[in-house]
Parts: C-alpha cells; sequence; structure tokens
C-alpha cells in the first residue's frame, strides 16, 4: 500500500456539511471544534471546498511540534499522540490549513486521524461514508488517482502552494 489520502470533487458537492457532521458527532468534538469544514469562496463562480487535515508528507505541524508527538505514519497518515502533546499550540500554528484544535477540555491538540479505528476495521473515514454527493473519497493516493482520472489537482483557490507541505490530498476541480 502506497500513501493515503482524501479525494474532493468539487463538481459535485453542495456544501450540505454532512460530513463534517458526520466528523464531528464520530469523534465526540467539543462545542466550535470541527476536523472538517466546509469552505465557501469565490473565484469565478462561488465553489466550496471540504477541508480537514491533509496528512502531509512535509506537514509543517509535525516538524513544529517541540515534543515529537505529531508524526507521520508508515501509511502516510499524520497522527497525534495525546500522551506526548503538551498542548502548546505550536501545530495549530504551523498548519498553513489551520485544521489543528486544542481540546480545551483536555489541553492536548487534536485533528482528523482519517478514522484510523474505523480504516482498522476495513471502513472509510465517518466523513467519506456520511458525503450524500460521494464527491469524498479516501485511499491509496495512487489508486484514487486511477480511479478518478486525469485532471486531478492537488491544490485550489483557498490552499497554499502543494509544495510547501505535500498534502495527500487530490482535488476534481470545478470546471469554470
Amino acid at each position: 500500500m502506497g500513501r493515503l489520502g482524501f479525494y474532493f470533487d468539487a463538481r459535485f458537492c453542495i456544501a450540505c456539511n454532512a460530513c463534517s457532521i458526520a466528523c464531528k458527532d464520530k469523534n465526540a468534538l467539543w462545542d466550535g471544534q470541527f476536523f472538517r469544514t466546509i469552505i465557501t469562496f469565490e473565484h469565478g463562480v462561488v465553489g466550496f471546498y471540504s477541508a480537514s487535515c491533509n496528512h502531509c508528507a512535509k506537514g509543517a505541524c509535525v516538524s513544529a511540534c517541540p515534543q515529537n508527538a505529531i508524526q507521520v505514519k508508515e501509511d502516510g497518515t499524520v497522527v497525534i499522540d495525546p500522551e506526548d502533546c503538551i498542548g502548546c499550540g505550536a501545530c495549530a500554528t504551523a498548519c498553513p490549513y489551520q485544521v489543528i484544535g486544542i481540546n480545551q477540555t483536555r489541553g492536548k491538540a487534536a485533528k482528523c486521524d482519517a478514522c484510523a479505528d474505523l480504516r482498522e476495521k476495513g471502513r472509510k473515514p465517518a466523513c467519506v461514508d456520511a458525503c450524500l454527493t460521494q464527491c469524498l473519497d479516501f485511499g491509496d493516493l495512487d489508486e484514487l488517482a486511477k480511479q478518478y482520472g486525469p485532471g486531478l489537482v492537488r491544490q485550489n483557490a483557498v490552499l497554499p502552494p502543494p509544495s510547501r507541505t505535500e498534502p495527500s490530498l487530490l482535488i476534481h476541480p470545478r470546471n469554470i
């Protein structure tokens, strides 16, 4: 298995928030915290982007953590070890995607782990299963690229250049 990541099809997202609600529910997130959110932007026409941790190969959060509590796993997913996390917020500040939060109750950093527990059972992340228009998917990036065809990109109007962090993300852009 190669590097795992998310696929997002901007042509079909209707900004229903089913993905973010499923994620919030599955992870029992605290008030005001989301691991996945819908971003609305205008770039010629109104577009949507379902934002979450991109499990970057060169994660700014990983290099910013003074405790080495954030690691890139062998499958390419980026995880936080809550035992090692001191809750300093350096990872949240460093992340250019702004997808890491500090749980105010536990005082620890928290973010999407691509539903590692569900994947261990052979299932997809909760956000993928909840997507009403099936515009989200998760899996081996090479396999996703083959499945969803040419024209995939790793950047859109709201994301920084992919060379900065090498996100594990494939986007089918909306034709403008």
